[in-house]
C-alpha cells in the first residue's frame, strides 16, 4: 500500500490561538463548495473543533481532515515534494517518522486511522539539524537517504522562514 505526505510550513501558536480563541469568523473567510458535501462537513467539524466539543459519534480521521484545511486557509498550500507521493509502508525509519508520526499540536480526538497529523516546532528542527546533519545514513537505502536529505532540506526552509512545519500522512 502506498501513502503520501503533505508538508505544510506553518506559524503554529498563530494556529494554537485562533483555535484558543473560538472566532469562527475565520470560518467565513474560508472557501467551502456548497455543492460539496465533503467541505459542508469539514466545516462542521472545524465549528467542533474550535468550541471545544467534537462528537464522540464522529469519525476521529475527520477532524484531521477539517484541520488541514484550515493550516491551508491560514498558511498556503503544502509544500510539493514529489519523493513524498506513492511512498510504500515500511520507508518511514528514524529521522522521518520523528516528523510524521510526531502527533497533531492541536488537541484532536484518539485517532488509530488516517491521516496521521505531525509537527515540529522551528527550535526541535534546528536542534534535529545540528545533532543529525554530519550523520552518516550508510544503513538506510539510497531512497530514505534520499528522503532524509529532502527532509533536511526542508527543515532548512521553514528556518529561513522561521516557520514550524505541519505534516499529514496518508
Amino acid at each position: 500500500m502506498s501513502y503520501s505526505v503533505s508538508f505544510y510550513l506553518a506559524d503554529i501558536q498563530k494556529l494554537q490561538k485562533i483555535l484558543d480563541e473560538k472566532n469562527l469568523s475565520i470560518l467565513d473567510e474560508m472557501s467551502f463548495d456548497e455543492n460539496e458535501e465533503d467541505d459542508w462537513e469539514n466545516r462542521a467539524y472545524l465549528e467542533k473543533l474550535m468550541t471545544g466539543q467534537p462528537d464522540e459519534e464522529d469519525e476521529p480521521f475527520e477532524y484531521a481532515y477539517a484541520l488541514e484545511q484550515i493550516v491551508a486557509h491560514l498558511f498556503g498550500e503544502s509544500v510539493p515534494i514529489p519523493e513524498f507521493e506513492n511512498l510504500w509502508t515500511g520507508k518511514f525509519e528514524g529521522v522521518l517518522s520523528w516528523i510524521l508520526k510526531s502527533g497533531s499540536p492541536i488537541k484532536l480526538p484518539p485517532n488509530n486511522d488516517y491521516p496521521y497529523v505531525g509537527h515540529r516546532f522551528l527550535p526541535e528542527m534546528q536542534k534535529m539539524l545540528n545533532e543529525w546533519n554530519d550523520k552518516k545514513f550508510d544503513e538506510y537505502t539510497p531512497k530514505i537517504q534520499t528522503l532524509v536529505e529532502i527532509m533536511f532540506n526542508l527543515f532548512r526552509t521553514a528556518i529561513k522562514q522561521k516557520k514550524d512545519i505541519m505534516s499529514f500522512y496518508y
